[in-house]
């Protein structure tokens, strides 16, 4: 019998279970999109990607670039 109430509950809770997991997961990954839209935006030619910016900022010098 328990089973059986137990069973019942979980059928007519799930679907709610399910949106509210669901609804819970895109929480969590909108911040990490929105910070790869943001570390991949379109740059100029020639110019510093964001890394390059934050390694000349902490003194890091620069690579040579390949031949």
């Amino acid at each position: 019998m328990k089973d059986e109430i137990w069973m019942r509950n979980w059928n007519e809770g799930h679907p709610h279970f399910s949106r509210d997991l669901h609804r819970g997961i895109l929480w969590l990954l909108t911040p990490f999109r929105r910070l790869g839209a943001w570390i991949a935006l379109p740059s100029a030619p020639g110019a510093d990607s964001v890394f390059a910016r934050v390694a000349a900022h902490c003194g890091i010098p620069a690579r040579r670039k390949a031949r």
